[in-house]
């Protein structure tokens, strides 16, 4: 009974044998260790959080154009229009004309 206990497990032995495997599981518990989860977290909230401005921007940059190119307007319009389920595009076009006349408000 006491040889039992004394020999490595099934696990420790596969770490023993295969290199990768012990250093695959060492650096999972230094993550553990080191709060990876915390740091993973709070990079993915500060990123999301960091592109609502730059989508702002993005918006108000397209909307400009828009404003500036009736042409490209009615060229989007007709685009959305076309893969939209009928009479969607009726509702969208105001959505669409009220955004582009708040472009200078969002920039």
């Amino acid at each position: 009974m006491t040889e039992q206990s004394n020999s490595p497990s099934w696990f420790t032995d596969l770490r023993s044998r295969y290199r990768w495997l012990d250093h695959l599981f060492r650096a999972e518990r230094r993550y553990t260790e080191t709060h990876g989860n915390h740091y993973a977290a709070a990079i993915t909230y500060f990123s999301v959080l960091a592109l609502v401005p730059l989508l702002m921007v993005a918006f108000a940059s397209v909307a400009l154009v828009l404003l500036a190119n009736p042409e490209l307007l009615a060229e989007l319009k007709a685009s959305i229009g076309t893969a939209l389920p009928a009479g969607l595009d009726q509702t969208l076009s105001p959505v669409i004309d009220q955004a582009i006349a708040s472009a200078t408000r969002w920039g």
